[in-house]
């Protein structure tokens, strides 16, 4: 009897090339059963997205089982920072990125930090207080 069906990975990075995890398949006393019994297909493992390895029976045993990863964008290449605006009234920071999906798709990522209004500080807020006088 199949006690459990795993692949030697859920989630793996977009390469261009077909992404195919080792399936090991385990029986009730935890015994490795051998590839013999069963065959592999895998759909959509080469693009970002979930895949999906079919595991299915033959032999000594029967059934089938779908089991789901992940492809994951390859990365994102940062192209970019400007527009650093300092002032009392607002500080900015733009930035822009590339995000890879896959070889030809690709998205451009333009994102605006923004900081609160500065603060101007008072002679109190420095912990500057009283009078100074020279002395004669």
């Amino acid at each position: 009897m199949i006690k459990k069906v795993t692949l030697s990975y859920t989630a793996t990075d977009y390469t261009g090339k077909e992404q195919s995890p080792r399936v090991t398949v385990t029986d009730s006393e935890d015994a490795t059963i051998g590839s013999n019994y069963y065959t592999t297909t895998f759909s959509n493992n080469i693009n970002v997205g979930v895949a999906k390895a079919v595991v299915t029976f033959q032999g000594n045993y029967s059934g089938t089982v779908t089991k789901k990863y992940t492809i994951r964008p390859m990365g994102t290449t940062l192209t970019g920072v400007n527009n650093y605006v300092p002032s009392y009234s607002k500080a900015q920071i733009n930035i822009k990125a590339m995000r890879y999906y896959g070889m030809f798709e690709q998205q451009l990522v333009d994102i605006e930090v923004s900081f609160p209004p500065l603060k101007e500080v008072s002679e109190e807020d420095q912990g500057i207080s009283g009078r100074v006088q020279q002395k004669a």
